[in-house]
């Protein structure tokens, strides 16, 4: 898996490679939908995983095919969904070189602990989910999400032309089609407001303010 921050794609420190992938069976709290994705690669960089599992989430909704790996796999800077973080997760730290190499050598003892596993996960069980859940529940990240989710080009940043949306869905297309009308229209308003409130140095100014959502 190539991920990079501040790094090129052909650099070797770009490079993290991904050992195991799990994905479990759907379940339900507090009639909410969850389902748990396990990743042990290598090492991580900062947003991998969420766009790792974001791309994986835009794929089965349909809203982009297979092809896609073409695209981020390239030289050139794809935009990516990011899922969000409320999920993520630190599971465990694994030294296995380290082990390999020292444990059992008479000196050094291996960077495992076996014997906090159970401690480890009822903390979790306690503390670390309900708060996940709680968050999901009141902040409704992840569905909020998925509503922006068709806006993504899954092409190249630097040229958003209409070359790239061929690597958009349809539902995508049609909504930046929406987005750039009602900017239009917008600025037609605002231009006739300004025209007719010239006559009048009374006439309050309407500011108008358009919501951003950065995904």
């Amino acid at each position: 898996m190539l991920s990079a921050h501040f790094r090129k794609p052909w650099q070797d420190a770009a490079k993290r490679f991904m050992k195991e992938v799990t994905c479990g069976q759907p379940f339900v709290v507090d009639d909410i939908e969850f389902v748990l994705i396990k990743i042990k690669g290598q090492s991580f960089m900062m947003h991998q995983i969420r766009k790792m599992v974001g791309l994986i989430i835009a794929i089965m909704r349909g809203h982009v095919g297979p092809e896609i790996f073409d695209t981020v796999f390239a030289a050139g800077k794809a935009d990516i969904p990011r899922a969000p973080g409320l999920g993520l997760l630190l599971q465990s730290v694994h030294f296995d070189m380290y082990n390999d190499k020292f444990a059992g050598d008479g000196m050094h003892d291996a960077l495992e602990w076996p014997e906090c596993e159970l401690v480890i996960e009822k903390f979790k069980e306690d503390f670390v989910y309900p708060v996940m859940v709680k968050g999901e529940k009141e902040d409704k990240s992840m569905l909020e999400w998925l509503t922006h989710l068709p806006n993504h080009i899954f092409g190249f940043r630097e040229h958003e032309d209409n070359n790239n949306r061929r690597t958009q869905s349809e539902l995508g297309v049609a909504l930046m089609d929406v987005e750039k009308l009602r900017e239009a229209r917008q600025a037609a308003s605002s231009s006739g407001e300004e025209d007719a409130g010239s006559d009048s140095e009374s006439a309050p100014v309407k500011k108008k303010f358009r919501r951003v959502d950065v995904i």
